[in-house]
């Protein structure tokens, strides 16, 4: 079908469309102004790569030369061995920039034509190929930037603080020299690169600051400076623990103090001799790269072409929304302005719903931190059943180590998965709520959601006073209120009401269903993010693959880095291995210790002695209910005073309470 005459344009600012509207043929003309050419750098990616690969491998042979002269190993493996990414290392943000790095080269190798860099023009199918490729190729480029800094020496410093330079340098230069790009949008690589460039500055600050540390005080032969960082961290922790608390203030009854507690708790707020583990820090810092890059798509993939719609809008769709039997208004010109209106409208709610979306994922990843802290802090003290709810074993296995090095991974796949989540759904709400209720509303037309609502107002006014009246007469008829207990009465009268009610209340469960389905929903959806609880019920949680990964993670965590237990195998060794010093010179407190264990000595207690520490090991147990697993076979099923049989830990405590 060919356009009429009748179809020309009067307003000189949509010149640069055609007036053919219908026909297949006709191409919207672009300005030359608006066509971005294919910039070419002065230091193109394709050469730099080239020569940063054999410099990175050349690096990485240093360092192994470094590692051997120091005597810190004998192979490549050395070198991270050194890093000690399981570590509370004092150099978190090394190890944090580096992810992020690698986190921003998996954006490029997703987006990129070219996901190689030192391979240009491949074909779709070589394409997937290379892609693999690069996987393993940003991963070897970035592995000096750790590298150099996990051998805790001069040159190594020199060295990253180098590489780092090189990388931010070139980044920069790059784009600044050529900010625009064709692909997406215009600026969208110079937006994305903005962590990227965060991290190798931070770099590039760090490494100097390190190098210039050492210069001025050498750390000693016999201890490495992050080893006694860490120990020290650790007897901070002790003592922390062995001072005296004060009284917890009771919290004040109200609406504004709940809240504000209710806010609180989903802020991290540093605790003196308590430090997040590396593992985790790292999680936390790509989670924040992962939510600024999947919003800058999510914006970039939909704001700009809806501009440009707005901005395409002429009065020709007046006739194409007539061929859908909509008359939005006799005058044309009236139709032009109400769809460019309607089209700001969902620009708007997608932008709400956008930064709503990002709000709550940031609040779930600073609300993970909080949760890791209580979690870590109770496995410390051997209380699994407040974290797991049931019983386990801390100790190495083949799942424990698997689920630690993938643990960073999901937790930022689960992060850029939950915000585009987050975003469907809110945009989707906010949408409903804008053409359904705001707009109706403000205009006085289209209402078409409150007439529906309107017309059924007997059948929502019977649902509220059946509800209503069902409380009330729960509360002042069938209970009555004594002074110790309450007692229920006329049970024939609730009986025949209970009978009386029953379709009505099929009808409000057909409500209270769809409520509940909204509510489970977007509780899931607002949780996706988070790994530290699970999304199903207690009994089916290790059903979830990502609480599974987690509470796994959390175990090897809890196992390895105990900070009481390193605090007194770091006492233990340096008080025993002072120079000079002999065994008779021992301490005080370490004879005592070693006398306690002399299996030679038999102690004999009195009758009052031993039912004492009876008593103090029930209380023990009842208080640590882990330990239990630990002990003898001959006790373990086995009450303290040896009468009785446990088949659970609930019902020992519940017979020793009997006894108490």
């Amino acid at each position: 079908m060919s356009s009429s005459d009748g179809f020309a344009k009067e307003d000189s600012n949509y010149s640069d469309y055609s007036d053919n509207w219908y026909s297949d043929d006709s191409t919207p003309s672009v300005s030359e102004d608006k066509i971005i050419l294919l910039c070419n750098t002065t230091i193109p990616t394709k050469e730099f790569h080239i020569c940063v690969a054999p410099l990175s491998v050349i690096v990485l042979s240093l360092l192994v030369i470094l590692v051997k002269c120091t005597r810190q190993g004998n192979n490549l493996f050395s070198i991270l061995g050194t890093a000690e990414l399981l570590e509370p290392s004092s150099h978190k943000e090394l190890a944090a920039s580096v992810f992020g790095l690698l986190f921003c080269s998996l954006c490029t190798i997703v987006l990129e034509d070219d996901p190689l860099p030192l391979i240009n023009g491949s074909s779709h199918q070589m394409k997937e190929y290379w892609k693999i490729l690069a996987f393993f190729y940003y991963p070897v480029i970035y592995f000096p930037l750790l590298g150099c800094a996990a051998v805790r020496h001069r040159i190594g410093y020199v060295l990253g603080a180098i590489l780092s330079w090189l990388h931010c340098g070139v980044l920069i230069w790059q784009k600044v020299e050529c900010p625009y790009s064709p692909k997406i949008y215009t600026y969208y690589q110079l937006l994305s690169s903005f962590p990227q460039i965060g991290c190798l500055l931070t770099l590039s600050v760090v490494y100097p600051t390190l190098l210039i540390k050492n210069l001025r005080k050498p750390v000693p032969e016999e201890l490495p400076k992050t080893e006694l960082q860490e120990d020290m961290n650790c007897q901070e922790y002790v003592k922390e623990l062995f001072r005296r608390r004060k009284h917890k203030i009771c919290p004040k009854s109200g609406i504004l103090p709940q809240m504000s507690t209710f806010l609180l708790s989903y802020v991290y707020l540093p605790e003196k001799g308590f430090y997040l583990p590396t593992k985790l820090c790292i999680s936390s810092f790509v989670g924040l790269i992962a939510v600024y890059q999947v919003a800058l798509l999510l914006v970039v993939a939909a704001v700009p072409p809806l501009q440009k719609i707005q901005a395409g809008i002429t009065e020709d769709i007046a006739f194409l929304l007539a061929g859908f039997n909509i008359n939005l208004s006799d005058d044309r010109k009236e139709v032009v302005r109400l769809v460019q209106y309607y089209l700001w409208v969902i620009e708007v709610c997608f932008i709400s719903a956008l930064v709503f979306s990002c709000f709550i994922t940031l609040s779930m990843i600073m609300k993970t931190m909080v949760q890791h802290r209580e979690n870590l802090k109770a496995l410390y003290r051997g209380d699994l059943l407040n974290v797991f709810h049931q019983h386990q074993k801390l100790r190495s296995s083949r799942s424990l180590l698997v689920s630690w090095m993938s643990f960073t991974s999901y937790q930022t796949a689960v992060i850029c998965l939950a915000l585009v989540i987050e975003q469907i759904v809110l945009f989707i709400c906010v949408l409903f709520f804008a053409y359904l209720i705001a707009i109706p509303v403000l205009y006085g037309r289209n209402l078409i959601l409150l007439i529906i609502l309107s017309r059924m107002w007997p059948f929502w006014l019977l649902l509220v006073l059946v509800v209503v009246m069902q409380h009330l007469t729960a509360e002042y008829v069938f209970l009555h209120n004594s002074e110790l207990t309450q007692s229920f009465l006329k049970r024939l009268a609730f009986y025949v009401m209970t009978y009386l009610l029953f379709i009505v209340n099929v009808l409000a469960g057909v409500v209270m269903g769809i409520w509940r389905m909204v509510i489970s929903g977007l509780f899931n959806v607002v949780h996706l993010s988070r790994l530290d609880i699970s999304l199903l019920n207690q009994k089916a949680q290790y059903f979830d693959p990502g609480y599974n990964c987690y509470s796994q993670y959390l175990r090897l965590e809890a196992c390895h880095l105990h900070p009481v237990l390193r605090a007194f195998c770091f006492l233990l060794i340096h008080t025993s291995c002072r120079p000079g010093q002999s065994t008779k010179q021992l301490p005080t407190n370490m004879e005592e210790g070693i006398q306690l264990m002399k299996k030679e000595v038999q102690l004999r207690f009195t009758t009052s002695k031993q039912i004492r520490a009876r008593w103090h090991l029930t209380y023990t147990l009842l208080r640590n209910p882990s330990l239990k697993l630990f002990r003898r076979p001959a006790f373990t099923d086995s009450i303290s005073n040896g009468t009785g049989t446990c088949l659970s830990t609930k019902s020992c405590s519940e017979q020793c309470d009997n006894q108490l």
